[in-house]
């Protein structure tokens, strides 16, 4: 499980948008396996029935968190982290950082299947045929999720290039 550990955190952050929340999920869903391993059909993929259920449980654990919101409940604030570029120069690493955040905050603004699919395919190195068998859609559908979050990302991000 250490394998996959930062792999898990990674996608139900991705989600969550929240440390905290990202980690509760990452425990909770070494838990299910660890007490229910039999759960596990070798059909698929060990990492793609991983990757299914932390997207199940930090999916939920957004949803919850959404209406908890809609009725008033209290929220904390989510940061966004941005490498440094220790080689870059001043103006340059400003412009960087600015357009990091810019990204990052796009990204959030996504609706969550367009996200956990950048995530899938652009952090974990995901085909799309592992992606859709993770969400548990068509290839066709995985790909169309892709191009609509690369577009809308592109539309609005195009003023700041």
């Amino acid at each position: 499980m250490l394998r996959y550990e930062e792999r898990v955190y990674r996608l139900a952050y991705r989600i969550l948008l929240r440390a905290e929340d990202a980690r509760d999920t990452a425990q909770e869903v070494f838990l299910s396996i660890w007490e229910n391993p039999q759960a596990y059909r070798p059909t698929a993929e060990f990492s793609t029935w991983l990757y299914r259920i932390t997207l199940n449980r930090a999916i939920g654990r957004w949803r919850r968190r959404r209406v908890g919101e809609f009725l008033s409940l209290s929220r904390g604030g989510d940061e966004i982290e941005v490498e440094s570029d220790p080689d870059g120069q001043p103006d340059r690493e400003a412009e960087r950082t600015e357009l990091l955040q810019s990204l990052e905050t796009e990204i959030q603004h996504l609706p969550v299947h367009q996200r956990a699919t950048l995530h899938l395919r652009y952090k974990e190195d995901l085909p799309v045929k592992a992606i859709a068998e993770t969400l548990r859609i068509s290839e066709k559908s995985a790909e169309s999720l892709l191009f609509r979050a690369k577009q809308t990302l592109r539309a609005r991000l195009k003023d700041l290039k």
